[in-house]
């Protein structure tokens, strides 16, 4: 599975993402090498944290 980010139009491996965060209205994915990428902005946080939800439902992931 491939994530497409909006900056740059960006492929992302959910292998390659280590965490990923909500900030205010922005959803980031954090990478192993320290490196970040924006996968998508909204016009609230729980907008964002359910955007998060999504992508970890989608990746089999978890949430705690």
């Amino acid at each position: 599975m491939w994530i497409e980010t909006e900056a740059n139009r960006e492929y992302l491996n959910a292998d390659m993402i280590e965490r990923v965060t909500v900030e205010d209205t922005v959803l980031t994915a954090h990478l192993p090498s320290g490196g970040s990428v924006v996968i998508s902005t909204h016009w609230s946080a729980e907008e964002g944290v359910e955007a998060l939800t999504t992508l970890m439902r989608i990746v089999g992931s978890p949430l705690e």
